[in-house]
């Protein structure tokens, strides 16, 4: 009963609606509401019930197709909305699998004077296999690679994250501030894509982008009253995602120290991948993997240290911390550790 009445309301309203899928799908929300919201009403949810929708205000919301009751709910959403718009992300955690994202692009283009718009990332292959009969005019990729309309390159880190952006032979620089990694950048792109949807230009949209922050738990940055940093990858799926976090933590520059914490699952075999430029660019490692041991690796042995406890953790970065130090959080269940830091480092 508590759905039927804001199901009526938003169908009255029909309001335009960006659905955002795929296992990066909140840091693509995030950027396509921080560029639509920057130029007109926006308003991002988590669950479309209940929903008030203002006038000309722009609906985005996340979903995972994965799960029938988003998959209903996100075809209800798009059917009933002025102008739907699809962005689909990657997908690498099984939250957009081949035969479920053909069955919900054949639930919408078989619907009756619907047409949505569909933004996806066009470096997988499978997604534009998937997308192959869709027209060019109700689709629209970006990516790294040549053929996205809307492609990154010059990618570079420092203190901040910045890269060029290629649309259609216009090439536009583009800052997103504190906000590293390949997942940032990719947000930012279909957050490009999407403004131009709504009748933004690559001016409008790149402006708008220089506020853009990360999702929690995806390389986000998160400030300290005392000046020290942490950048949150919590939501890191696995040790690849971690190495990843690692070797951009090297690049970032503008810091006195730079410290990397690491869950249990990364091990002596995982540390053993860590390249010498990442070594030489970090001054400690730091693993909580249930020994106060350090793990095997040659060389470098004076940087990675293991930890029996999160609080051994805590104690030796409340020693050796201080103004303008980075700290990177990255592994499942470090949530935990993370809110300590808050507690004792951060406010």
């Amino acid at each position: 009963m508590d759905r039927i009445f804001p199901k009526i309301f938003y169908q009255l309203k029909k309001p335009k609606t960006v659905i955002v899928i795929g296992d990066e799908r909140a840091t693509a929300a995030e950027a396509v509401f921080l560029v639509l919201s920057k130029h007109g009403k926006a308003k991002k949810i988590q669950k479309p019930w209940p929903l008030i929708v203002a006038s000309q205000e722009t609906v985005i919301v996340e979903k995972d197709i994965s799960a029938k009751e988003d998959f209903k709910e996100a075809v209800f959403l798009a059917k009933h909305s002025s102008l739907p718009v699809i962005v689909i992300t990657r997908s690498n955690d099984g939250s957009c699998p081949p035969d479920i994202l053909n069955n919900f692009l054949e639930s919408l283009f078989s619907q009756k004077n619907l047409v949505p718009k569909i933004i996806y990332n066009s470096d997988q292959a499978d997604l534009k296999k998937a997308l192959g009969q869709i027209p060019a005019e109700n689709k629209s990729g970006y990516g790294f690679l040549p053929e996205a309309e809307f492609r990154a390159s010059d990618v570079r880190i420092a203190k901040e994250l910045n890269f060029k952006v290629n649309v259609k032979g216009n090439t536009i620089p583009v800052w997103l501030g504190r906000a590293f990694g390949e997942e940032q950048v990719l947000s930012a792109l279909a957050g490009m894509a999407a403004g131009r949807v709504f009748g933004l230009n690559l001016i409008e949209t790149t402006q708008a982008l220089k506020d853009y922050r990360s999702a929690p738990g995806r390389m986000n940055f998160v400030n300290g009253v005392n000046g020290t940093f942490v950048l949150d990858n919590t939501k890191s799926k696995n040790c690849s995602s971690d190495l990843a976090a690692l070797e951009i933590l090297g690049k970032i520059r503008g810091f006195r120290k730079k410290i990397a914490i690491l869950g249990k699952d990364f091990g002596a075999k995982e540390s053993s991948l860590i390249s010498e430029e990442i070594f030489s660019s970090l001054d400690s490692i730091f693993i909580i993997n249930g020994l106060d041991t350090t793990p095997a690796k040659s060389g470098h042995l004076e940087k990675i240290r293991g930890f029996a406890t999160m609080d051994g953790v805590v104690a030796e970065l409340a020693n050796k911390t201080g103004t303008q130090d980075l700290i990177l959080i990255s592994g499942r269940g470090m949530e935990e550790i993370l809110a300590k830091l808050k507690t004792a480092l951060l406010a």
